[in-house]
C-alpha cells in the first residue's frame, strides 16, 4: 500500500466544457482540466488598454479600474486585483521580443507574439459557485480582452513516502567507500548521486562555490534543518535592515529567506515534506558530517512557498512565485509540480524568466505520454520546450515522452528532455529527519543541483547549448553530467517541418497541390546541437515511390548557419517539385528530406519523409448564385465553407461522393435549394475527406429535397450551430437516408413556422452510432403549427455524455400531442454510468399523446427506466401516454433488427428465462421489422466484450417465407467465452439495399460452455492430499488441447471466495493409460479440517486458456498419529517419511499433523522415537495427550535432562532416562568416528543450512543406555567447534533437554519444505525495539524487502534483508515505531515483478 500525497480536487462543472474531454481522456487528465478555483478568474487586458495602472512605493502593480464595467459583468464581480510587479511587467516587456526569438530559434512554424505580463487581473466573483466556464465563454471575444481563463490549482503530484529516518538515527549510520571522500553518513543511500555521474563532477570539477541560487517553488522548505541551514539563501539588504520595512524595495517586507505566497509572510516553512525533500535532493551541505549530500554541497536554495499543506496551489500564486524567483536572483528554478491544465498567466510569468534563469520542471506521475496522440497529454509547465522536463526513465509511474527529447508533433514542440532517477531517492524532511519518496518531484532537484555545478563550470554556455550537452550525453538510462560537462559539441540535424507554396508561375495558391502544379518545399531545419555552418539540404523519392508522378525540378539548396538548438528557414531559396499531369485525386507521393553540413558531409541528418498529397477533384467554395450540378463521373472535394444565394439550384444526382474537408459546410441560403436524390442502387454519399466536417444549413425558404443517401462524419458544436437540422431549417425533404457516425450537439426540433411555409419532412431515416451532445429529435411547438413530419425513423446505437439526455424530446407548456410520428428507437445510452440516456424525456406540464414509437422492448418494466417523466422523476409533471406505444416496430422504416430469440426466448425481454447455454446445439432466431433481401445473409455473433463479435456464428442460416425471420442452429462448444454474452447481428439488408443498423446494445445470454463441458469434475478428499479426477472433453467439443491447469480458492465464514491460484507447475495432462482414462490431479498441500475449491482452465494449442470448470470442493481426511505418509497405517514406511522430510526432501504427502506426534510444531528426531514408540505399543496411550482435533499427540514437555560433556576428543551424554534417539547440530562441518559403546543403531549425518547434523535413532526401540555413554570421537584436536542446537527423546518418545556446559540447547526442525516464500517467524512479539524477522526463501530472488504499516495503510518502515536460498533470520530496530498494532510485510522479487508476499501481524509495546 501506498502513502499518497494528493491535491485536493474542486469540483466545478460546465457542461459545454465537459463535452470536449474525450472518452480516452485519461482520468488525472480530465481532473485538471476542470480543477480551478471556485468564484475566481484571471483575465489579461490586451497591453494597449489603459487599465489605470500604477505601482505603490514597494512596485507593486494596483488599479482601482473597474473591469468589471468594461467587460459588462459588472453585477458578477465582487473585487480584482492586478497581478506582479513593476519589475517583472517591465521585464517582461523587454523581454517579450527575445522570446519570440528563441520560439522561432527552436523552430516553432508561425509563433504568436509573445504576450507580457502588464494588465493581467486576478478577478472574484460575487457568487463562488458562478459558473466560472460559462462566465469565460461570455467575456473571451470582447476586444478588450487578450485571454481569460480559470485559476487553475496545480499539485505537486502523487509522490510515495517510503522509510523515515530520525536525525538520531541518522547519526549512527556508516558511510561507503567513494573516489571522493564523503563524509555524510546516508550517501551511501544516494544511488541517484552515482546514477548520473554527479560524484564524478565533484572529484573533477567542483563541489559548487555558492555562486547560484536555486529557487524551490514548493510547499515550502525546512530551513532550520542541519543538513540545509547553511545552503539557505539570504536576502542580505533585509538581514542587515530595518524590521518591518521593505528595505531592497522587491514589495516584500523582511523577506530574509524567501517568501510565503499562502499565509503571505516571510516565514516560508514546510508543512508537508515535500519541499524540504525537493531542497535537500538538489543542496544538501556536503561533507558536513551529517544525513545527506546534495547534487550541489554549496549552493544557495531559495524557499518559494506557493503549495499549501494538501499539496495544491493556484496557477495565480505560483506565477508570483515565479516572478519573485525573477526578480530576486534565482539562476535556477525547480518545479516539481504541474497539471494538465495549461495556465497562459503561469506561462508569461516563467517566459520572463527563462531571459535569466534555467527552468527545471518534473514530468509528472500519471504514467501518460506527452502525446498529442491517443489518450496523451501534455502535463504543464515540464512540457515547454525552454523548460528541462524531467522523467523517471523506468519505472511505469512516470510520464514520458513517446517521441523523444527533440521531436514532437505539437505545434509548441512540446518535449520532456531527461531522464533523472526518481524511485525510493532519500533526502531532507521537516524536523531534522529523512525520508525515501518517489516520484519524477525527486528527479527535478537533482538535475537542478547538478546543474549549478555545470553553470559554475561552464558559466559561457548558453541555455541551448547546454540543452544540447544534456540531451545528446545522456546515457541508456539516465543523464550524465560529467558527459555534458566535457563533451565537445558537434552538429546535430533534423528537418523539422516543411512548408508548401503553390503560388510560383502565378499560379492559383489554394493550397491544394494540383496536377500540373510545381510547388516549393520550404523546409525548416533544427539544430539540436553544436553550432555549424553552411547547412544544406536536399530532397529525392523515397524508395519505392513511382517517379513517373512528379519531377524534382530543384533538389538542394544551401540553408546558413545554424547555432545551438536553433532552427533555420529560408523563405526565398527553396526546393522544387512538379506534379505530373493526370495523377489521380487523393493520391500521396513521398519524398525524403536530407540536411548535412561539412565539408564531406559528415554532419548528417537521417532522412525525414514528406508526403505530398495530390488534389485531382472539382474543388468546390465560395459563394455561388448560379445553378450547379454534380454528377457521379467526377469528384468533389469542398475546401472551404460552400454557399448559394439567391435562386440558385443544387443539384446532386445519383452515385455522387461528395466530400468536405474539416470543419467546412454547405449553406443553402435565401430561395437556393438543395436536389439532391439517389436511387437504391446508386446512393448519394456526403461525408468528410479526413476528420470531421460542419453539416448542412437549410435557412432558405425554398423546399430542397435528399433522398437515398447517406451523411456521415459530421461533427457540430454545441449550441445552436449544432443543430444539424433546427428550426429555421423549414424546407427540407429528407427520405431514404442514413445519418452515421456523425457527432451533433443535436440531429433536428420541431420549432414554429413563422414563414407560414410548410415545414420539412423526415421519412425513412436511419439515424445510427452517432454522437449527441443533447437529443435526435426536439418537439416544441404548439399542434398549429407544428407540420414537420417525423415517419419510419429508426434510432439505433446513440450515446450522448449529457445529464440525463433523450433520444425524444417533449417540452411545451401548451402542447398535448403529437401526430403523424412513426419512430422505432431502440438505444440511447451514456457511457458515463453517473448519468443515463432516456429514450423519452418531457419536461412540460401536460399529458404527451399519439406517441406512435416502438421503444425497443413489449415490457413495460424495461421500457419505463429509459423514460423520464413524472412516473420516475418529481421535477417533471408532465406524463407521456404509453398507450399508444407499438409492441412491435414499424414496417415502413427501414430494415431493423427488433427481437433475437435464443432457444425460443427473447434475449432481451425473457432473458430471466432463458437457461444457461453450454456446450450442444442451440438455435437463434433474428427477427426484422420488414421484409430483407433474402439473398444476403446477416452476420450473427457474440461476444463477452465490445465488438461482442469473438464467436461468429459459421453455420448457414435461413429465412422465412415471408423474409422477416432469419434462424440459424448454431454448436456451442469449449472455447466460447463463458459468461454473459452480447448477441451481434450486421450485414442484412432491406429490398431497398439499405443495410440494418448493427444490433449490439440489447440482446443478451449466459454462456456455461467450459462449465456444461465438466459435469464429471470430482474431488476426493485423502490423508494429506485431495485427489481430482475429470474426464478430457471429446474432439468434437474440443480438439486443440493442449493440456489444463488446476486453480484452488477458499471461501470464508461470509461466502467471499478468495483468488483463485494456480496449483500446478507443469502443465497437467490427460492419461493415456488404457485402464485409467481421465485426467487426473493431487493437491498435497493441504492441511486437515479446512474445506477447498477446485476448477480448472483448457490450455490450447493457441496457448489461451478456456473459461473455468464448475467448481468441485472437498476437505482432507484426518489423520492418525504417527501416519505421516498417509497409507492409512503406521509402520516403518513412516519412520522412513519421517527420514525423508528431516532430511529436507519435501516427500509427498506429508501429513504434518500426523507426523508431528509431539505436537511441537517440529519434525525431528522426537518425532521418530515416538512414531517407534507407537509401531511397537500401539495401545498405549501412558504418555500422550489429547490434542485439539482429537488426536492423541505425545507431551511435548521435558520429562528430564539429556547432559552432553566434552572430555578431551570424546563427547559423552549422561541421562536417568533410556534414550531413544539423538539429532546433534555443530557450528562447523568436523572428521569423527562414531563410540563403540554405542549399540547397533541408526545413524545421519548431513547438512542443513549452515550446521552439520548427527542423528542416532532406531527403528526397533534399540536404546542408549541410562549411564554416560560415549557418542564419538572427533580426529582433529586442534579444529574449534561446539554444539549449537540438540533434540533427545526417550524410548517412549518423551523429549529430554539437551543441557551442554551447564547451558540449555535449543531444538532442531527439519529445512523448510515450501516452494514458496514464508514468513516463518516474528519474535518477540510483542516487541518493545528490536524484533527477529524469520522467514524462509526457496530460491534466491532479485531482492527481498521488509515492509511495516501501521492499521491506516502507512508505510512506517522499510528494510532490505538478506537474500539467499533457505531460512534467514534478520534483526529489525522498530524503537521508534508508537505503541500500536502493524503489519510486517515481506516481498521477494523476481524478473522484475513480486514473486511472493507474506505477512504478519506485530504488536509494539
Amino acid at each position: 500500500m501506498k502513502l499518497i500525497h494528493k491535491f485536493i480536487f474542486c469540483c466545478i462543472s460546465l457542461f459545454l466544457f465537459t463535452v470536449l474531454l474525450s472518452a480516452q481522456t485519461p482520468p488525472a487528465v480530465q481532473q485538471d482540466l476542470m480543477n480551478f478555483e471556485p468564484g475566481e478568474l484571471i483575465v489579461k487586458l490586451k497591453d494597449n488598454v489603459d487599465a489605470g495602472i500604477t505601482y505603490a512605493e514597494n512596485g507593486k502593480a494596483v488599479s482601482s479600474f473597474n473591469i468589471g464595467e468594461l467587460l459588462s459583468i459588472e453585477d458578477k464581480v465582487a473585487s480584482s486585483k492586478v497581478m506582479f510587479h513593476q519589475k517583472g511587467i517591465e521585464a517582461s516587456i523587454a523581454n517579450s521580443e527575445k522570446m519570440k526569438a528563441v520560439y522561432m530559434a527552436k523552430g516553432m512554424t508561425n509563433p504568436k507574439d509573445p504576450l507580457t505580463m502588464k494588465n493581467i487581473f486576478v478577478l472574484k466573483t460575487s457568487d463562488e459557485q458562478e459558473n466560472i466556464l460559462q462566465l469565460i465563454q461570455q467575456i473571451k471575444d470582447d476586444p478588450n480582452v487578450e485571454y481569460a481563463e480559470p485559476n487553475y490549482i496545480y499539485g505537486i503530484d502523487d509522490f510515495e513516502v517510503g522509510e523515515i529516518i530520525t536525525a538520531e538515527e541518522a547519526s549512527k549510520m556508516s558511510t561507503s567507500n567513494s573516489m571522493i571522500d564523503v563524509n555524510d553518513p546516508l550517501y551511501s543511500s544516494q544511488n541517484n548521486i552515482v546514477q548520473t555521474n554527479i560524484d564524478d563532477v565533484w572529484e573533477q570539477y567542483t563541489t559548487g562555490d555558492g555562486s547560484q541560487v536555486i529557487a524551490i517553488l514548493d510547499t515550502g522548505v525546512d530551513y532550520t534543518h542541519p543538513d540545509l541551514e547553511a545552503n539557505i539563501w539570504i536576502n542580505e539588504a533585509e538581514l542587515n535592515g530595518v524590521a518591518g520595512y521593505d528595505d531592497d524595495e522587491n514589495g516584500y517586507i523582511d523577506d530574509i529567506r524567501g517568501w510565503d505566497f499562502i499565509n503571505i509572510d516571510n516565514a516560508p516553512l514546510d508543512d508537508n515534506m515535500h519541499g524540504t525533500h525537493v531542497a535537500g535532493i538538489a543542496g544538501a551541505v556536503g561533507n558536513n558530517g551529517i544525513g545527506i549530500a546534495g547534487a550541489a554541497w554549496n549552493v544557495k536554495l531559495m524557499p518559494i512557498k506557493v503549495f499549501q499543506s494538501t499539496g495544491q496551489g493556484n496557477a495565480a500564486t505560483i506565477a508570483d512565485g515565479v516572478e519573485y524567483a525573477s526578480s530576486n536572483g534565482a539562476t535556477i528554478i525547480n518545479m516539481s509540480f504541474g497539471s494538465y491544465a495549461e495556465s497562459s498567466t503561469l506561462k508569461l510569468a516563467l517566459e520572463n524568466a527563462y531571459a535569466t534563469a534555467i527552468l527545471v520542471a518534473a514530468a509528472g506521475n500519471d504514467g501518460i505520454c506527452i502525446g498529442p496522440e491517443g489518450a496523451c497529454k501534455a502535463f504543464f509547465p515540464a512540457a515547454y520546450n525552454y523548460i528541462l522536463g524531467i522523467e523517471d526513465r523506468f519505472p511505469s509511474y512516470s510520464n514520458w515522452d513517446n517521441d523523444g527529447p527533440i521531436f514532437s508533433l505539437y505545434t509548441d514542440l512540446w518535449n520532456y528532455e531527461l531522464n533523472s532517477p526518481g524511485t525510493q531517492i532519500l533526502s531532507t524532511i521537516p524536523n531534522g529527519g529523512y525520508g525515501v519518496l518517489t516520484g519524477t518531484s525527486m528527479s527535478a532537484p537533482l538535475v537542478s543541483g547538478a546543474l549549478a555545478l555545470y553553470a559554475e563550470v561552464k558559466p559561457d554556455d548558453s541555455k541551448e547549448l547546454m540543452f544540447g550537452n544534456l540531451i545528446n550525453t545522456t546515457g541508456e538510462v539516465y543523464v550524465d553530467f560529467l558527459e555534458a560537462i566535457e563533451v565537445v559539441p558537434t552538429p546535430k540535424l533534423t528537418v523539422l517541418s516543411i512548408m508548401k507554396r503553390d503560388t510560383i508561375n502565378n499560379q492559383n495558391g489554394n493550397t491544394f497541390i494540383e496536377p500540373g502544379e510545381t510547388i516549393e518545399i520550404l523546409p525548416l531545419i533544427k539544430n539540436y546541437w553544436g553550432p555549424t555552418d553552411d547547412v544544406r539540404v536536399g530532397i529525392e523519392f523515397a524508395e519505392f515511390e513511382d517517379q513517373t508522378k512528379a519531377t524534382i525540378v530543384q533538389n538542394e539548396i544551401q540553408i546558413g548557419s545554424i547555432s545551438a538548438y536553433a532552427s533555420l528557414q529560408d523563405l526565398e531559396e527553396t526546393l522544387k517539385i512538379t506534379i505530373s499531369e493526370g495523377v489521380a485525386n487523393n493520391v500521396d507521393i513521398k519524398f525524403n528530406l536530407t540536411a548535412w553540413s561539412g565539408p564531406d558531409q559528415e554532419y548528417m541528418s537521417d532522412p525525414t519523409e514528406i508526403v505530398i498529397n495530390v488534389k485531382n477533384a472539382i474543388l468546390l467554395f465560395g459563394v455561388y448564385s448560379e445553378d450547379m450540378t454534380l454528377t457521379a463521373d467526377k469528384e468533389y472535394l469542398v475546401t472551404n465553407n460552400l454557399i448559394f444565394l439567391g435562386n440558385s439550384v443544387l443539384t446532386i444526382k445519383p452515385g455522387v461522393t461528395l466530400k468536405f474537408s474539416d470543419q467546412t459546410s454547405l449553406n443553402m441560403q435565401q430561395n437556393s435549394k438543395m436536389i439532391a436524390n439517389g436511387t437504391k442502387d446508386s446512393i448519394i454519399t456526403l461525408t468528410s475527406e479526413t476528420d470531421r466536417w460542419a453539416g448542412i444549413k437549410f435557412p432558405s425558404q425554398v423546399r430542397s429535397e435528399l433522398s437515398f443517401a447517406k451523411v456521415k462524419y459530421i461533427s457540430l458544436d454545441g449550441g445552436s450551430n449544432g443543430v444539424l437540422f433546427d428550426s429555421a431549417a423549414d424546407n427540407i425533404d429528407v427520405e431514404n437516408v442514413i445519418f452515421k457516425n456523425n457527432t451533433l450537439y443535436k440531429f433536428a426540433s420541431g420549432g414554429p413556422s413563422y414563414t407560414g411555409q410548410p415545414k420539412s419532412g423526415f421519412n425513412k431515416i436511419n439515424v445510427d452510432e452517432n454522437f449527441f451532445t443533447q437529443f435526435v429529435f426536439w418537439f416544441r411547438t404548439a399542434p398549429s403549427w407544428y407540420t414537420t413530419r417525423f415517419d419510419d425513423i429508426n434510432i439505433s446505437n446513440i450515446t450522448t455524455n449529457g445529464i440525463n439526455e433523450s433520444a425524444i424530446w417533449f417540452t411545451n407548456t401548451d402542447f398535448a400531442t403529437v401526430s403523424d410520428m412513426k419512430i422505432n428507437v431502440f438505444s440511447f445510452s451514456n457511457p458515463d454510468t453517473r448519468y443515463r440516456g432516456y429514450l423519452f424525456k418531457t419536461d412540460g406540464n401536460e399529458i404527451v399523446k399519439n406517441v406512435y414509437a416502438y421503444p425497443g422492448s413489449a415490457k413495460i418494466d424495461i421500457i419505463n427506466p429509459n423514460i423520464w417523466d413524472a412516473y420516475n422523476n418529481p421535477a417533471t409533471s408532465s406524463v407521456i401516454d404509453r398507450t399508444f406505444f407499438s409492441l412491435v416496430p414499424y414496417e415502413g422504416a427501414h430494415g431493423v433488427v427488433w427481437k433475437i430469440e435464443v432457444n425460443g426466448f427473447d434475449a432481451q425481454d425473457e432473458y430471466a428465462l432463458l437457461d444457461p447455454l453450454g456446450v450442444g446445439t442451440h438455435e437463434f432466431k433474428v427477427y426484422f421489422n420488414r421484409e430483407m433481401d433474402t439473398s444476403v445473409d446477416p452476420q450473427v455473433s457474440y461476444g463477452v466484450t465490445i465488438p461482442y463479435n469473438q464467436k461468429i456464428i459459421t453455420e448457414t442460416g435461413s429465412w422465412s417465407s415471408d423474409g422477416k425471420i432469419y434462424t440459424v442452429t448454431h454448436e456451442v462448444n469449449i472455447g466460447a467465452a463463458d459468461g454473459i454474452n452480447r448477441i451481434r447481428v450486421q450485414d442484412a439488408q432491406d429490398l431497398d439495399y439499405f443495410k440494418i443498423p448493427v444490433e449490439d446494445s440489447r440482446f443478451n445470454f449466459l454462456l456455461q460452455s467450459a462449465g456444461s463441458a465438466s459435469s464429471g469434475f470430482l474431488a476426493q478428499g485423502g490423508l494429506g492430499k485431495i485427489d481430482l479426477e475429470w474426464a478430457a472433453p471429446s474432439s468434437d467439443e474440443l480438439d486443440d488441447a493442449l493440456g489444463y491447469n488446476m486453480y484452488r480458492y477458499q471461501v470464508d465464514a461470509d461466502g467471499v471466495e478468495s483468488t483463485p491460484v494456480k496449483l500446478n507447475e507443469s502443465l497437467i495432462v490427460e492419461d493415456t493409460d488404457e485402464s485409467t482414462t481421465g485426467v487426473y490431479y493431487s493437491d498435497f498441500n493441504v492441511v486437515e479440517g479446512q474445506t477447498y475449491f477446485y476448477k480448472y482452465k483448457i490450455l490450447r494449442t493457441s496457448f489461451e486458456e478456456t473459461d473455468y470448470s464448475n467448481a468441485v470442493s472437498t476437505a482432507p481426511l484426518t489423520s492418525t498419529l504417527g501416519d505421516s505418509n498417509g497409507d492409512f497405517a503406521v509402520d516403518v514406511l513412516d519412520l522412513v517419511h519421517d527420514v525423508d522430510y528431516i532430511l529436507g526432501n519435501n516427500p509427498t504427502p506429508f501429513i504434518f499433523v500426523a507426523g508431528d506426534v509431539n505436537a511441537d510444531l517440529a519434525i525431528n528426531v522426537l518425532d521418530i522415537v515416538g512414531t517407534v514408540d507407537i509401531i511397537l505399543n500401539p495401545s498405549s496411550t501412558s504418555d500422550s495427550t489429547v490434542g485439539s482435533n482429537g488426536i492423541q499427540f505425545y507431551p511435548s514437555e521435558a520429562i528430564g535432562n539429556a547432559n552432553f560433556t566434552w572430555e578431551g576428543n570424546d563427547l559423552y551424554v549422561e541421562s536417568n532416562f533410556k534414550i531413544g534417539g539423538i539429532q546433534l547440530a555443530f557450528n562447523t562441518d568436523f572428521e569423527y568416528v562414531l563410540s563403540e559403546d554405542l549399540p547397533t543403531i541408526e545413524h545421519l549425518d548431513y547438512t542443513q543450512e549452515d550446521s552439520k547434523i548427527l542423528m542416532l535413532y532406531s527403528f526397533n526401540n534399540t536404546m542408549i543406555a541410562s549411564s554416560k555413554t560415549k557418542i564419538l570421537t572427533r580426529l582433529d584436536a586442534s579444529q574449534e567447534f561446539d554444539i549449537e542446537q540438540a533434540v533427545v527423546g526417550t524410548t517412549t518418545g518423551s523429549k529430554l533437554t539437551a543441557v551442554l556446559n551447564n547451558g540449555v540447547l535449543s531444538t532442531i526442525d527439519a529445512p523448510f519444505q515450501n516452494k514458496n516464500l514464508q514468513f516463518l517467524n516474528l519474535f518477540p512479539n510483542p516487541t518493545e525495539g528490536v524484533v527477529n524477522l524469520e522467514y524462509y526463501l526457496p530460491e534466491q530472488m532479485d531482492g527481498v524487502v521488509a515492509k511495516v504499516y501501521d492499521m491506516l495503510g502507512r508505510l512506517v518502515h522499510i528494510q532490505v534483508l538478506e537474500n539467499r536460498e533457505g531460512i534467514s533470520k534478520t534483526p529489525m530496530e522498530l524503537s521508534r515505531l508508537k505503541t500500536g498494532n502493524y503489519i510486517v510485510l515481506i516481498t521477494a522479487n523476481k524478473g522484475g515483478s513480486i514473486k511472493n508476499i507474506a505477512n504478519k501481524k506485530l504488536i509494539v509495546k
